[in-house]
């Protein structure tokens, strides 16, 4: 009888490691830089890069990380540590083989205004980046709080390589008890 919560114990142990290695994770936005969307504190639901391979194979997810797509990944300026360093939580606004600038706040993909909806008109700015093209297998990423010091994104280490994601996210996990009442905790993240 020992024996078989023994194994059950281990089973479960490396069911949970599985998981959240190359399943989802739970992970907690620290900042402001993708305002209005997330905010500081706020718990988010990621799907790891392995799930994600899995899930497009089967049909059930993009395989393809397009523009608006949510993703984590290492901070290319922290020091790599054991754990894996400094995670960042950023939108993609463009894809390899695109040209992507900011003008007068305006994003821009080969030359045409990116639509936005996930940005919040208050956070507007006059930012502008030079026009770049990006890497054939890699992204550029932004924050969505596009104000000055705000977000350190793509604007200050570059396009990041696909191999370097880490996840995406894919939900809000927010309390079901607000003051218009019960809402269901999970929010799709756009």
């Amino acid at each position: 009888m020992r024996g078989r919560h023994l194994l059950a114990a281990a089973l479960g142990l490396l069911l949970g490691l599985g998981l959240t290695q190359w399943g989802v994770t739970l992970m907690r936005v620290a900042g402001v830089s993708m305002a209005p969307t997330l905010s500081d504190g706020e718990v988010v639901l990621v799907v790891r890069e392995p799930l994600v391979r899995l899930l497009a194979s089967l049909g059930a997810m993009p395989e393809a990380t397009g523009a608006g797509t949510v993703v984590v990944v290492p901070d290319p300026a922290s020091a790599p540590a054991p754990a894996g360093g400094h995670l960042l939580v950023k939108r993609v606004v463009a894809t390899g083989g695109h040209a992507v600038a900011l003008v007068d706040g305006r994003v821009e993909v080969d030359g045409e205004a990116l639509a936005e909806p996930w940005l919040a008109a208050a956070g507007a700015t006059h930012a502008s980046y030079p026009s770049s093209r990006v890497p054939v297998g890699s992204v550029f990423l932004l924050g969505d709080n596009r104000l000055p010091l705000a977000s350190r994104d793509s604007r200050q280490f570059g396009p990041v390589s696909l191999t370097a994601l880490r996840g995406r996210v894919v939900a809000h996990i927010r309390s079901p008890f607000q003051a218009g009442g019960w809402r269901w905790p999970l929010t799709a993240v756009r």
